[in-house]
């Protein structure tokens, strides 16, 4: 893995996901008492969608990632499936995380870094998008 980008934890605690940005590759690991098991593919990049970036997971466990060079946010479920892609007006998707009273908000923060602004003019924005879906709050990891 040259980039890795993510990691984040499932609601159980069981899995791992991470993200080979330059592979265009999602990977997955179990998690048992603190140590993190050896990835396996979840999730491969088309042509086309740009890399994996920033990820997140949302209350029910699927699995969100921003797609750098794509214009979109894909929302994965537990077993590696689309379950739905979430346009965004810009190219450089770098990160998503949930917040608001109910966690419903998804924030989107893009990459301005290279982009003409009268060619992409939302680029380097920050978006707010409400969902059908609940986020989880933050945590702090210690091990």
């Amino acid at each position: 893995m040259t980039v890795s980008n993510g990691p984040v934890v499932t609601p159980d605690g069981a899995r791992i996901y991470t993200a080979d940005t330059a592979g265009g590759l999602i990977r997955v690991h179990t998690w048992d008492e603190g140590r993190i098991g050896p990835p396996r593919p979840f999730a491969a990049f088309e042509s086309g969608w740009g890399k994996p970036d920033g990820l997140t997971v949302d209350a029910s466990g699927h699995l969100w990632v921003c797609h750098y060079g794509g214009s979109r946010i894909t929302r994965y479920d537990p077993n590696g499936r689309i379950e739905r892609v979430l346009p965004v007006p810009t190219a450089l998707v770098t990160k998503c995380a949930f917040g608001g009273s109910d966690l419903t908000t998804l924030f989107i923060t893009t990459a301005l870094r290279g982009r003409d602004a009268t060619i992409d003019p939302m680029a380097g924005h920050l978006f707010a998008v409400e969902t059908d879906v609940a986020g989880r709050p933050g945590e702090i990891f210690e091990n």
